[in-house]
């Protein structure tokens, strides 16, 4: 009489108890999707319909495979499409770094914050030279330091490019486009001609740069603006300038348009261009800009299985590099006796170059007589292998074993 009821109200109660945990677990899940749709909008609809396209075609396949096979070999198969469609999840929420879409999703970030730099800094030169060769009365904001900065963000680009190259890089076609206008733009830049004209005494006639510091210099001697000493020069000759304002005005587009990009016709070719590396902002431009800044040294890591790390070795003394590898075996001796050396392992959703853009901690340990030593993990970035629990505990051991 008593049992019955018991039995039953305790069976309700463990029923109702998984319900609210899986209306909680569904809960927490739609929100989780929300914050990742705000984050980044782009790369959940290109996941969301990859998983549509998934479910659709697989269900097309389970009902051909049971038409021919039958019904049975027809769960077998998609038990096992299940498992490995499994690993992939668990993958790409265990070591999301090592899916190429993830890459793309973090290149585009990247893409839009150095498309936006390169905006202002070859704005300001554009504006500049416009005036100073009489085409335009107008200098729209243009500063002494933002001049200063645009014509190193000029002569960086380059550099980050033609890095790439040497890296064995593949340059896409507007990557090519924009490294000739960049390279002809650093050419051109220091063989300008400026003259100043001063309060006291004679006009300077002087190269770009000397001519920088000279404005900083009369505006402190005669205490006025630099915008106003900015007015008051022009350029000596103007011959080809139209030219090179063409090249400024042809690279300032590439930048509006990579940092706005506009929505190409179709679905199809928003996804293909997704996939692209963007013309700046890529890892390998972060990577460059890592050897060039901060002298770092690429390396490769020799792992099991015939495998290798994409690694980067930046020493806290300027000019200091590990011996090659042939070196190194002779040398019976510690490599780095001088400094320690921090092995610097990244969270399971970041590459090494990234770290480029993270210069508070590069300068802490730096300024403190640490080396740094960056690596990817097998399956990150330029990395082979896949990546698991124990695959990446053992790159951390072949890191070791390499210094």
């Amino acid at each position: 009489i008593f049992v019955r009821p018991i039995c039953r109200s305790a069976c309700l109660a463990m029923a109702w108890s998984r319900c609210s945990r899986i209306c909680d677990l569904l809960s927490r899940t739609c929100k989780a999707i929300g914050r990742i749709y705000k984050d980044a909008p782009t790369i959940c609809l290109v996941v969301i319909s990859i998983v549509a396209l998934v479910i659709l075609i697989l269900v097309l396949f389970s009902t051909f495979v049971a038409r021919v096979l039958g019904v049975k070999l027809a769960v077998i198969v998609d038990l096992l499409l299940f498992w490995l469609f499994a690993r992939l999840v668990a993958r790409a929420l265990m070591f999301p770094g090592s899916l190429k879409i993830f890459q793309r999703s973090t290149e585009a970030n990247y893409r839009v914050e150095v498309a936006r730099h390169y905006v202002w800094y070859v704005r300001h030169l554009w504006h500049f030279l416009r005036h100073a060769s009489h085409l335009s009365d107008s200098m729209k904001g243009v500063t002494l330091e933002g001049l200063e900065k645009s014509c190193s963000a000029v002569v960086s680009l380059a550099k980050s490019l033609r890095t790439q190259e040497q890296q064995e890089v593949r340059l896409s076609a507007q990557q090519r486009e924009v490294l000739r206008a960049a390279e002809d733009s650093e050419r051109w830049l220091p063989t300008l001609q400026v003259r100043l004209e001063r309060l006291q005494g004679p006009p300077l006639i002087l190269p770009m740069r000397e001519w920088l510091l000279s404005v900083r210099q009369e505006a402190a001697k005669c205490r006025m603006s630099h915008s106003e000493l900015l007015g008051r020069s022009e350029l000596v000759s103007t011959e080809g300038v139209k030219d090179r304002l063409e090249q400024l005005q042809m690279l300032l587009s590439v930048m509006e348009e990579l940092r706005n990009p506009q929505s190409p016709r179709g679905m199809l070719m928003t996804l293909v261009r997704f996939l692209q590396a963007p013309t700046v902002g890529s890892l390998g431009q972060l990577r460059a800009e890592l050897q060039l800044h901060y002298s770092g040294q690429q390396l490769w890591v020799p792992t099991r299985g015939n495998h290798r790390l994409d690694a980067m070795f930046i020493p806290c003394q300027r000019g200091h590099r590990l011996p090659d590898a042939e070196v190194a075996s002779k040398d019976e001796a510690p490599l780095l006796e001088e400094s320690p050396t921090l092995i610097w392992c990244n969270p399971n959703a970041a590459y090494y170059e990234a770290m480029v853009y993270q210069p508070g901690i590069l300068k802490f340990w730096l300024n403190r007589g640490c080396n740094l030593f960056l690596f990817n993990y097998a399956g990150y970035g330029r990395s082979s292998g896949k990546p698991s629990p124990s695959r990446v505990s053992q790159d951390g051991e072949a890191v070791v074993r390499f210094l």
